[in-house]
């Protein structure tokens, strides 16, 4: 018998300073239980949409990029095949747009105008 594994404490990110960005309101139609906000007060932030796997979601990376956007919204998405929402983007009109996805994903480019 080996004895089980050797009790190994837990790492968890903390920021230095508490978060400033508190969750808001957000609503997607194409993805209504699949979307998450944050935002501060913070005018001369730019503001971001990301439509990102779970690595992206299941993360504090999440967290931690709010601090660095005055709004930043996260949408989770299972595959890159469909996974941007025009009208999203013109309804938060962002000052940056991400689309990050796992590389198993990427067997097939994007179309041009498939969006």
């Amino acid at each position: 018998m080996l004895g089980g594994f050797p009790k190994i404490p837990i790492q968890t990110l903390k920021p230095r300073i508490p978060f400033r960005a508190t969750t808001a309101s957000v609503s997607s139609k194409r993805f209504a239980n699949q979307i998450w906000a944050k935002e501060q007060q913070a005018p001369e932030l730019p503001s971001v949409v990301v439509f990102g796997d779970s690595f992206f979601f299941s993360t504090a990376i999440k967290d931690y990029l709010a601090e660095s956007f005055r709004r930043t919204v996260v949408v989770i998405v299972l595959s890159n095949y469909g996974a941007f929402d025009p009208e999203l983007i013109e309804k938060e009109k962002p000052d940056l747009v991400i689309q990050e996805t796992v590389e198993r994903f990427l067997i097939q480019p994007f179309e041009a105008n498939s969006f």
